[in-house]
């Protein structure tokens, strides 16, 4: 590439010309570089933000999971207060058991709702959080 330089001589101007090469391309190369970079931290920055949003899905589902466990204990106060049922709740899908009578459908003593809602958090807790 070829400049134009002005030199001083005398109070007369004379223009010169120059030649600039390979500069380009080093340059070029440098950028690509420093781009490269910083787009590596950019992916780096986005694979943090997504474990992120993982996480805090899990906390939401298992917050939303301790929720329906306190409404179902509410709603069966005789095996709360008495027989301490709801206190072992099991969080593996393959030591949920057999599924105890379902009483979403069929009427169930108090023993059976207990049995029936530890049954359900746990298959509940096996699907949506985890382990």
């Amino acid at each position: 590439m070829k400049v134009n330089k002005m030199i001083p001589v005398n109070d007369k101007i004379i223009l010169r010309r120059t030649t600039i090469r390979g500069m380009t391309l080093v340059e070029v190369m440098i950028a690509l570089v420093i781009l490269s970079v910083g787009l590596l931290g950019l992916a780096g920055l986005q694979i943090h933000g997504l474990r992120g949003t993982a996480n805090s899905n899990s906390r939401v589902q298992a917050v939303l999971i301790a929720s329906d466990m306190v409404e179902r204990m509410h709603a069966n106060p005789v095996e709360l207060n008495t027989n301490l049922a709801y206190q072992n709740i099991t969080l593996t899908a393959s030591a949920c058991g057999n599924k105890p009578t379902d009483c979403d459908t069929n009427s169930c003593s108090s023993a059976q709702l207990a049995a029936f809602d530890n049954f359900d958090i746990c298959q509940s807790m096996a699907a949506n959080l985890p382990f």
